[in-house]
């Protein structure tokens, strides 16, 4: 209770703090992303559930576009201030 009336006092706008909270999460995919291909990847792991060359195709290019987006993300939400 102190601490949400704390933030409430404090002037900072709740949506920004979302909206922010929302891009950083959304730059952290990538980096979960990667280590489930990795894993996908491995035939001893895996087993007879390997992700087949195509998928794993589709996977990487699913990767690159996640991480150009998640790198773009941060400097425009700096220099939009957050859509406002």
């Amino acid at each position: 209770m102190v601490v949400a009336t704390a933030f409430i006092l404090s002037g900072i706008d709740p949506i920004t703090v979302t909206i922010v909270s929302v891009v950083l999460g959304a730059a952290a995919v990538p980096l979960t992303y990667f280590p489930v291909l990795i894993v996908a990847n491995d035939r001893n792991y895996m087993g007879r559930w390997v992700n087949r060359r195509w998928i794993n195709g589709l996977a990487v290019v699913f990767l690159l576009a996640m991480t150009v987006i998640s790198v773009a993300a941060l400097p425009l939400i700096f220099v939009t201030k957050a859509g406002q």
